[in-house]
């Protein structure tokens, strides 16, 4: 694995986990 497609990883798993504390907080939206 080349080290763009681990940093492309790695963004891909951060904002997923954001998603993830978005929809626990969903009355409280991150935007």
């Amino acid at each position: 694995m080349n080290k763009v497609m681990r940093v492309i990883k790695e963004k891909k798993l951060e904002i997923t986990s954001q998603e993830m504390e978005i929809d626990e907080d969903s009355d409280l939206p991150i935007t």
